[in-house]
């Protein structure tokens, strides 16, 4: 028997989506236009992003929009590591010295949840909410050895340190259809 392919249509995490996050918020000061800055200085940007004075010096252009072009006087470093997990970008991990739960309002019906990159992941918990209702929850234990590749499969030495992970999303929508249906 096969099975059809199935594509989701991503939502974007927002600040209205994330209703709550275990992993610490981002101290970073904010840019500030009137403040002078020194090369190599960091600041946050109300996007959850970080970004790196090249030149330093005082300038209102806000750092997401001084990127590009010949001279760019701000270095995009990526999202803060609260909102890494949110990206559309490979390689960057959110990161956290114990469990992870994170409560998210989609705000419509969704029926699929993506994960992908769980480095050091040996556990994973969904439970979906209609008010106070749940309507759907899993626990999925995962194989969280880093083998990437053949030849890890069979030479490389393994060590980690699981951690479990634990979403919630709270659904105005439908309740998630079974996989059986």
């Amino acid at each position: 028997m096969t099975s059809p392919l199935t594509v989701t249509k991503p939502i974007q995490i927002t600040d209205a989506r994330l209703v709550s996050s275990s992993v610490p918020a981002d101290t970073t000061p904010l840019w500030d236009a009137g403040t002078t800055y020194t090369a190599a200085q960091v600041v946050r940007r109300p996007n959850h992003h970080l970004y790196e004075s090249v030149a330093g010096g005082t300038d209102a252009t806000p750092p997401e929009q001084a990127t590009g072009g010949e001279t760019p006087k701000w270095i995009d470093l990526g999202r803060t590591n609260r909102w890494r997990m949110f990206d559309t970008r490979l390689g960057t991990l959110t990161t956290d010295t114990g469990e992870i739960t994170v409560v998210l309002e989609p705000g419509s019906s969704i029926g699929a949840l993506g994960l992908l990159e769980l480095d050091g992941v040996s556990h994973v918990e969904v439970t979906m909410q209609q008010g106070a209702s749940v309507v759907y929850t899993r626990a999925v234990d995962l194989d969280s050895t880093p083998i990437d590749s053949v030849f890890d499969w069979f030479l490389q030495t393994c060590s980690w340190k699981p951690k479990p992970y634990s979403w919630t999303c709270l659904s105005s929508g439908h309740q998630p259809r079974s996989p059986s249906s």
